[in-house]
């Protein structure tokens, strides 16, 4: 066998038909043997790569080639084979893996789970050969890709999310009907961004964007008046959760928020106005809670339209 493999003319037309049929595993297999019959007949040492300048370069562009097709196979396929693909990128130099695996990632932009496949692929191949140069990339790229298998819901393409900037991201979560306490703090540490900030954000649009639906009915006499049918108390349970956990590390900017969010929203939902002031009451006990009484007075009555 090995006398056979040692020329490159006489496996040639073997090459040619396997390639031509697409049998790329096959092929593979045929020139590893012949590589290590050629590592053998000539003593050369290399680690966990071909020798380009040595084996004939029509057989090493074949051989790039088999590693691309069988690559792609693999890795795009519906259980892709992460160890396989990575292995099969050993056998080529370093420099030519990083071109074609960010060759590989502008392909699959479009496409959640063959990106988040090279990804993977490309972090085992950099942890395996102790490379650092692209993993802050890759890794950021890996994130990207679980939350944008969570943002399913949102009428945003993997793409367009892919290129988001943090502002943008963050603020498609928190404004999203899904948005939890606990999504928003994976986040924030899948992100490593300052949770507090988040939170300050998240509760700020919890308050300036609630919107009572008001059903308008009459009385007896005629006389129209709106019924809230969704009630605050759902959302004011969210706010209070996150009002615990930023009382406990930065209550100074959260009077700052309170403060702020007094002039930001509208008085006709009054019951936001109510709750900015008790909490602010709550963190300031000398705070002279002086509407009170009115918010109050208001509350005993029917809006109306």
């Amino acid at each position: 066998m090995a006398a056979i493999l040692v020329s490159a003319f006489k496996i040639s037309p073997l090459v040619n038909i396997l390639q031509r049929e697409e049998h790329y595993f096959t092929l593979l297999q045929v020139l590893l043997a012949y590589n290590t019959a050629m590592y053998h007949r000539q003593s050369l040492k290399q680690q966990n790569s071909f020798y380009k300048e040595k084996v004939e370069p029509e057989l090493y562009s074949v051989l790039k080639n088999c590693v691309h097709a069988l690559f792609l196979k693999v890795a795009w396929g519906r259980k892709p084979d992460i160890e396989f693909c990575v292995s099969l990128l050993l056998l080529l130099n370093t420099k030519e893996v990083f071109k074609y695996l960010n060759t590989a990632i502008s392909r699959t932009q479009d496409n959640c789970r063959r990106l988040e496949s090279v990804v993977k692929i490309g972090l085992m191949y950099n942890k395996i050969n102790g490379l650092f140069e692209n993993a802050p990339k890759l890794q950021m790229l890996l994130i990207k890709c679980k939350w944008s298998k969570r943002f399913k819901s949102f009428k945003i393409s993997h793409k367009d999310l892919l290129n988001l900037d943090f502002t943008s991201f963050r603020h498609n979560l928190i404004t999203s009907k899904h948005a939890t306490l606990d999504l928003v703090k994976e986040f924030c540490y899948d992100f490593n961004v300052d949770l507090q900030e988040c939170l300050m954000s998240y509760l700020e649009f919890l308050i300036t964007s609630w919107d009572p639906h008001i059903v308008v009915s009459k009385d007896a006499k005629g006389k129209e008046e709106g019924t809230v049918t969704n009630s605050e108390e759902t959302l004011l349970k969210k706010c209070n959760d996150i009002v615990d956990i930023l009382k406990m590390d930065d209550i100074d900017s959260l009077k700052i928020l309170l403060s702020k969010l007094w002039t930001s929203i509208n008085f006709y939902y009054y019951e936001m106005y109510s709750y900015i002031n008790q909490l602010r009451q709550q963190l300031d006990k000398c705070f002279d809670f002086k509407i009170k009484t009115m918010l109050s007075f208001l509350k005993t009555y029917h809006r109306v339209r």
